[in-house]
């Protein structure tokens, strides 16, 4: 729209063909006239046009910043859920093994009874729950990243590459 704006501040060029009939001879011209604008030289089409062309930057770059930003977000929670979950597969879940073994060698020993037994089993399996649960939460979190970037970034098992261009494909 800019472009089309600034071209309408050039001048027109005219040229036609020209046939005149003065006292019985045929005259044939070729007219040429130039239009010269000397005050407007369309300077409010090209201000609207330069205003709108600026709105139109602002928008793209404010959509751009959400964009990233909501990528960079994606990509925290990501990070973050990830050493969530590995916290508690290295520290937690191993801790919770070991203290459910040791009540179980010391209910065959006689040592604690079968509800002491039950509470550390139950607490085991909270453990292996929230281990669970950690697991989701970095698939939900790898989820809202492609969701974020706008692209797959995932592979499901078995499934092929995506080609880089539909030309790669054939």
């Amino acid at each position: 729209e800019l472009r089309l704006q600034e071209i309408e501040a050039m001048p027109d060029f005219e040229m036609g063909l020209g046939l005149e009939n003065e006292g019985g001879d045929l005259k044939l011209g070729l007219p040429f006239g130039i239009e010269l604008p000397l005050w407007d030289r369309n300077q409010p089409g090209i201000a609207a046009a330069c205003a709108a062309r600026s709105e139109i930057r602002v928008r793209y770059s404010a959509a751009l910043q959400r964009l990233l930003a909501d990528v960079a977000a994606a990509r925290a929670r990501l990070v973050a859920a990830r050493s969530a979950h590995e916290a508690l597969l290295a520290r937690v879940r191993p801790a919770s093994q070991r203290t459910l073994a040791a009540a179980r060698a010391g209910l065959d020993a006689g040592s604690i009874d079968a509800l002491r037994y039950v509470e550390v089993l139950r607490a085991e399996r909270e453990v292996a729950v929230d281990v669970l649960a950690a697991r989701i939460g970095v698939y939900t979190a790898w989820s809202d990243l492609e969701d974020a970037a706008g692209v797959p970034l995932l592979r499901f098992p078995g499934e092929p590459p995506m080609s880089a261009t539909p030309e790669e494909e054939n």
